[in-house]
């Protein structure tokens, strides 16, 4: 076969031959492990949980919402300090199986750590906290601004 300049690698031309052998060498690491699993030991690596927040904010209030799947309000903390509201918290998870002389342990952990600052105009006092099916809501009120910027008038 001639080399020719304007003609490609193998690899290149054929991308589709790529994504075979990744295939290929799915199917063929599946049969290595009874549960489908060719590295156990990174099943059990810590990872970092970073959970879907969204803020909204009115006249009233502003309500903070955090998509927190699979956990429970014990796996939860929320503070606020200084105007500046710290959402944290920490998702463990072990599933065990158990099938005829195999024996399967799986373990995940994550944690998470989310802080914003508030106005100063917040009724830290009064938030309602609520956790219903993963889904954290929090409702700031807010209390009537006052003008912070005042004109001074200079004596003589």
């Amino acid at each position: 076969m001639v080399n020719l300049p304007w003609r490609k690698k193998q690899e290149e031309t054929y991308p589709v031959m790529d994504l075979k052998k990744h295939i290929d060498d799915v199917f063929e690491n599946f049969w290595k492990s009874p549960f489908g699993w060719s590295d156990s030991a990174s099943l059990m690596k810590t990872t970092d949980f970073n959970p879907r927040v969204e803020v909204t904010e009115t006249e009233k209030e502003i309500k903070v919402t955090a998509e927190l799947p699979g956990m429970t309000e014990k796996d939860i903390e929320v503070t606020i300090d200084d105007n500046t509201l710290v959402l944290k918290g920490e998702k463990k998870q072990e599933e065990e199986k158990k099938e005829g002389e195999h024996h399967y342990t799986e373990r995940r952990y994550g944690s998470f750590y989310r802080s914003m600052l508030l106005p100063p105009n917040i009724l830290s006092d009064k938030i309602d906290a609520s956790f219903k099916k993963g889904i954290l809501v929090l409702t700031i009120p807010k209390e009537e601004q006052v003008e912070s910027r005042k004109r001074i008038e200079i004596g003589t």
